[in-house]
């Protein structure tokens, strides 16, 4: 949050929504409960977790990867700015 509220020139703020409220959005909004549950379950299994970091992206594009800072710089205009 922080790098992309400095690229906008605003502060920006998180709120975390509990899994169940998530879920029941998902749900009211279409999602079939089965796949719900699923997805629910796999992103509870990466709580904690820190991402895998691979040399892939390089590997595959022959240069390597851009910062998140330089993508959002690059998308500002996405996040409102």
């Amino acid at each position: 949050m922080a790098i992309i509220g400095e690229v906008i020139g605003r502060p920006l703020c998180y709120q975390e929504i509990p899994p169940e409220a998530a879920a029941q959005g998902m749900i009211s909004r279409g999602f079939p409960q089965p796949f719900v549950a699923a997805l629910m379950a796999r992103y509870a299994r990466g709580v904690g977790q820190p991402a895998r970091v691979t040399g892939e992206v390089e590997r595959v594009l022959g240069r390597p990867a851009r910062t998140f800072a330089e993508w959002v710089a690059d998308h500002a205009a996405e996040f409102g700015k």
